[in-house]
C-alpha cells in the first residue's frame, strides 16, 4: 500500500512537470501588456520557484522583484523589500491589474486599472 501510494505521488508530480508548472491557478511564464503598438512593453514575470519580477516603465530604476501569491483568484506581488505590494486578476492566461488594491505606480508606460496582460508563448 505504501509503494503504491508512493508511486501515485511521485507520477503526479511527474506528470505536472511534463505539463508546465503552475503556482496555485496561475501559470509561470511571462505576461506583458497588451497594446496596439509596437515596441517593448511593460511585463510581469513569473518563475516556478515563487519569484517574480514586475516592470511597469522602463524610466523607472526599481526593480520591482519578490515572492507571489495566489489568493481568491488573484495575484499577489510584493516587492522583497516589502515597500510595494501589487494586485492582478487572475483570468485564464491573462493578467487584470488592479489599481485600487495596489501600491502607486509613479511612473507607468500605459500600465493602469484594468490594464490586460497576456501570458506570451514560449520560444
Amino acid at each position: 500500500m505504501k509503494k503504491t501510494a508512493i508511486t501515485l505521488v511521485l507520477m503526479m508530480t511527474l506528470s505536472m512537470l511534463l505539463m508546465g508548472c503552475k503556482a496555485g491557478d496561475v501559470q509561470t511564464g511571462t505576461y506583458e501588456l497588451k497594446t496596439a503598438e509596437d515596441r517593448v512593453r511593460p511585463f510581469v514575470r513569473l518563475r516556478d520557484n515563487g519569484e517574480f519580477l514586475f516592470v511597469h516603465s522602463f524610466l523607472s530604476s526599481y526593480l520591482n522583484i519578490g515572492e507571489y501569491e495566489v489568493k481568491g483568484g488573484k495575484l499577489i506581488l510584493e516587492t522583497s523589500d516589502g515597500n510595494y505590494t501589487y494586485s492582478f486578476r487572475i483570468r485564464k492566461n491573462t493578467l487584470i491589474f488592479l489599481a485600487d488594491e495596489s501600491s502607486e505606480l509613479k511612473l507607468t508606460e500605459g500600465v493602469g486599472d484594468g490594464s490586460v496582460f497576456v501570458l506570451k508563448p514560449e520560444m
